[in-house]
This record gives structure tokens, C-alpha cells and sequence, in this order.
């Protein structure tokens, strides 16, 4: 249940993105603050919360279950320990694709995972979106957006729904690989990508 408590320990102390890594052991969240955590900051401690209670291969086969047949959780974050297949090594966390990403968007917006109230739980995180540089970027204020955003050095993800102001709602996931210069800010080139083909998108739809 949403409500379940999780317990905040050392073992989860995760560097990187997030707030967990920074307060003290011991703190009890409920599940949906963890995931919410996860969703919206991109929390590395809160992820690794929540693989501990559901397992890496629960995480794949409900992957599968889904119709996400290339998309696959392989490890922790920052886990030292290496992924089952050799060949895997290299992904680090996991891997996924944009097409596997539209339709975990669709069933979202459809309300065909778990059920309507699962769905809505999820968008309401997704809607708390902390990192609004890539697709909502340059959308302005007059469409929604519920998403999330992934990123490592060389590398910019950004996935979510964009309802316009006419009422349109539009999927959108766009992956920007092998970023030369490595820049954790705003100015990010894959950032500003996104941004530019999110709004060409939004412009060419509502036209």
C-alpha cells in the first residue's frame, strides 16, 4: 500500500541527485513519498529504497508484462556489483528505449496500469516534476506537463505529457546520446535539443 513505511538507512545512502542522502538514518517515509521522491528529484537514495522492496527482476517482469519487451533494470544505483550478463556491464543501471517510454506514457494516460487510482498516483508525482529544462522548457505557462527526466554525463533524457492549451495531449520521449562536452546545468546542449524539439513538436501539432 501507498501508505506502507520505509525505513531511511546508511546502506542507502546513494550520492548524486536527491535529498535522502543528505538527512539522517533512521527516517520512516511511506512508500508514496519515496516514489515520489524518486520521480520528481530523481532521488538515487529513494530508488534504491524502493528496489529493495519489489527486486530487480520484479521491476523486469512487470517491464515485460507491460509490452516494454527493451527495457530492463539491471542493478542498484552506483551498485558495484555487476549486472547478471557481462555483455550488460557497460548500461551501468539499466537500459530502455523511447518506444518502450511512449508507451508507458500511453497506459499512464489511459489508465491501463494497476488501475484508475494507481494511474492517477503516478501522474501526481510525475506532475511534481522538479527538472523542467528539457521538453517543458519553452512551452510557457499556458500547457501541463507531467514527466521525468533522466541524465547522466553524456547523456539527456526526457519523457512525459504535454497538454496544451486547446486541450491536446501529447507524448513525447526524447533521448539526446554522446553529449561531448559534459555540463550539469540548464545550458546543457541535450538540454537545450530537447527544449527546441519539444516546442517544434507542440508547434507543428497545434498548428
Amino acid at each position: 500500500t501507498w501508505d506502507r513505511p520505509l525505513l531511511f538507512t546508511e546502506e542507502n545512502r546513494t550520492p548524486g541527485s536527491g535529498v535522502l542522502k543528505d538527512l539522517s538514518n533512521g527516517i520512516s517515509l511511506s512508500l508514496f513519498d519515496v516514489c515520489t521522491l524518486m520521480i520528481c528529484m530523481s532521488d538515487n537514495s529513494a530508488t534504491n529504497m524502493v528496489i529493495d522492496l519489489v527486486g530487480v527482476e520484479s521491476v523486469n517482469e512487470r517491464m515485460r508484462s507491460l509490452g516494454c519487451q527493451n527495457t530492463e533494470l539491471f542493478r542498484k544505483v552506483y551498485s558495484k556489483q555487476p549486472p547478471k550478463d557481462p555483455d550488460n556491464a557497460r548500461f551501468g543501471l539499466g537500459v530502455t528505449t523511447p518506444q518502450d517510454q511512449i508507451r508507458l506514457l500511453e497506459l499512464l494516460h489511459s489508465n491501463e496500469i494497476g488501475n484508475v487510482e494507481v494511474c492517477e498516483c503516478l501522474r501526481s508525482m510525475m506532475y511534481k516534476q522538479h527538472y523542467r529544462d528539457g521538453i517543458p522548457r519553452n512551452l510557457g505557462v499556458d500547457v501541463e506537463f507531467w514527466g521525468k527526466s533522466g541524465a547522466i554525463d553524456h547523456c539527456r533524457n526526457d519523457i512525459g505529457i504535454v497538454k496544451t492549451k486547446c486541450g491536446m495531449s501529447v507524448a513525447m520521449a526524447i533521448f539526446c546520446q554522446d553529449i561531448t562536452e559534459i555540463l550539469w546545468s540548464p545550458d546543457n546542449k541535450g538540454l537545450l535539443a530537447i527544449a527546441s524539439i519539444s516546442e517544434a513538436i507542440i508547434r507543428g501539432v497545434t498548428s
